[in-house]
């Protein structure tokens, strides 16, 4: 019998401002397609360390979120749903330290390709506080970045805004063409 080729995994990525619903919205889409999502790495290290990030801490992010995402290629139906990705990373490191370690812009620069679609969530939403996020008042300014930082990486992107239901439908959508539009 031969061996027939299986179809490579297709990356939608999900980024945008804190408090957006990114990762509700990545979990929630994995559901719905029968597929798997990588969790944002950050989040538990964050957390263990009880909100203090380091400088030396973006880099060990970066890596961990690639590491989560080569491990769930292998898992994923058709399509692997991120929630987050090394040139968020690198935005954050910007943000809060003003600057960002070299390698994390590299790991950055050498991933964006990889992704097949990226969401970017809208700020029309209220913020919501935990430990791990930090600016109620920047979001505007991180989504500016955000879609800077795509545009310069040349990432298809889509904006999605409005309640959490057509946050979900709209990104349904993209995902839905993803999977019909031949690799």
């Amino acid at each position: 019998m031969e061996n027939i080729p299986s179809k490579p995994v297709l990356k939608l990525c999900i980024v945008g401002p804190e408090s957006t619903g990114k990762s509700t919205l990545a979990l929630r889409l994995a559901a719905h397609f029968k597929t798997v999502c990588t969790q944002e790495a950050a989040k538990d290290m964050i957390a263990a360390k009880n909100g203090q990030v380091d400088y030396e801490d973006m880099t060990r992010f970066a890596h961990a979120q690639v590491a989560v995402e080569e491990d769930l290629m292998t898992k994923a139906n058709r399509i692997l749903v991120c929630d987050t990705d090394p040139l968020t990373t690198q935005l954050w490191s910007e943000v809060i330290f003003g600057q960002c370690p070299p390698d994390v812009a590299t790991l950055a620069a050498a991933r964006s390709a990889s992704y097949d679609h990226t969401i970017v969530t809208d700020i029309d939403v209220p913020w919501v506080d935990d430990v791990h996020r930090i600016d109620p008042h920047g979001r505007e300014d991180f989504m500016k970045r955000c879609v800077a930082a795509l545009n310069a990486h040349h990432r298809p992107f889509t904006i999605v805004s409005g309640d959490w239901e057509q946050r979900f439908q709209s990104s349904c959508i993209i995902m839905e063409k993803m999977l019909l539009k031949p690799k």
